[in-house]
């Protein structure tokens, strides 16, 4: 099955957020550096062409009608965007305009620069630098605006400088140089991206899971129904229940953490894990996200092996149809499930750092029971 631009980003949301645990950054995107020669690419849909020195990914969202450039890894942050907009009025005014809208969607907006005038390219820009959390970590959004084609065009970049995730020096300010009406027909350009042709990166397909971490298909080779008992951990637990109709068994000596309003908008539900300093302490994140047209378990399994990440089969868990997943780059162990009442939605359960807490993670994601 093709993989849905809602599902995927939700996916991207659920298993590369990024949030700050025990003082220590974890579950992080994997950093693939782009590299290559630079090319003249057609934005058809944009009637546009920019020119880029390396890229992981481009793709068009049909949704908002923009053109995502990802420079590290598809689907991730950091990535430059491009758009346009039908405006009538001057490039400083919808700078002003763009403003309120991003304050309407980020309560926490701080405008890190205010709006200013650039030349980039022969062409006159207005640009701005605004900052806000995503994920427990600050965001670096910057956006440039300049009048072309009687339409108001924006060339942006989304960046978390803290950790590194930054499309690069010069990669920004060299797209919007770029811009360029298209020169003509389909023929004088080699590379196309719209609403049919999206250029993607090769994707990261991680090892599978660890034997600990994923329970063996029986000699059948049927998918085992996976009964959980508290006698199966090796730890004291307690039941952390969930209004949707599930819940976990977690270590009693685990902290819960707060979800930030941010983390709660990229659908994070709840944080726990071991209290410590230690880069390699345990700790569980539950979150969900629309389904986007996927509708069976199989069709699960498909789209996340179709995002890169390693899958070994749908596994019933104590009456939920499950499944588990594993990514060596992200060093992550999960399950994901359908709401018990409905296919809009999937849950992920997911657990890291999985190399080396794979034995406690398993029994963790094998305790998911009815509530």
């Amino acid at each position: 099955m093709m993989l849905t631009k809602n599902f995927r980003r939700g996916l991207t949301a659920l298993l590369t957020g990024t949030m700050i645990i025990g003082g220590s950054a974890a579950a992080v995107p994997s950093a693939v550096s782009a590299q290559g020669t630079a090319e003249v690419i057609a934005l058809d849909d944009l009637n546009v062409s920019v020119e880029l020195p390396g890229y992981a990914g481009i793709e068009e969202d049909a949704e908002d009608g923009m053109v995502y450039i990802y420079t590290k890894e598809a689907g991730s942050i950091p990535y430059v965007l491009v758009g346009q907009y039908k405006y009538s009025g001057t490039v400083s005014q919808f700078g002003d305009l763009f403003t309120s809208y991003m304050q309407d969607n980020y309560g926490d907006l701080d405008v890190d620069e205010l709006q200013e005038g650039v030349e980039l390219g022969g062409k006159s820009f207005e640009r701005i630098v605004y900052r806000y959390s995503v994920s427990g970590y600050e965001a670096k959004d910057t956006r440039y605006f300049c009048s072309l084609l009687g339409r108001i065009y924006m060339v942006g970049a989304k960046e978390i400088p803290e950790i590194a995730y930054e499309v690069g020096s010069g990669f920004l300010e060299g797209a919007a140089a770029s811009l360029a009406p298209l020169a003509g027909g389909y023929g004088d350009y080699e590379k196309h991206v719209d609403s049919e042709h999206s250029l993607e990166g090769t994707p990261y397909t991680a090892p599978a899971p660890t034997a600990a971490a994923t329970p063996a298909p029986s000699s059948s080779g049927k998918t085992p129904d996976i009964q959980f008992t508290e006698s199966m951990a090796d730890y004291e637990g307690t039941w952390v229940p969930f209004a949707d109709g599930f819940k976990i068994y977690l270590p009693s000596d685990w902290d819960e953490f707060s979800v930030s309003n941010a983390m709660s908008q990229q659908g994070i539900l709840y944080l726990a894990g071991e209290e410590s300093q230690s880069a390699d302490a345990p700790y569980i994140k539950v979150a969900y996200s629309e389904a986007g047209g996927v509708k069976t378990p199989d069709e699960l399994a498909a789209a996340l092996k179709q995002a890169g990440y390693s899958v070994d089969r749908v596994y019933n868990i104590n009456g939920f149809d499950c499944v588990l997943y594993g990514s060596a780059e992200q060093n992550i162990s999960g399950l994901m499930f359908f709401h018990p009442l409905t296919t809009d939605y999937v849950f992920a359960v997911v657990g890291a750092p999985a190399d080396q807490n794979a034995a406690l993670l398993a029994k963790i994601l094998i305790s998911l029971s009815p509530n």
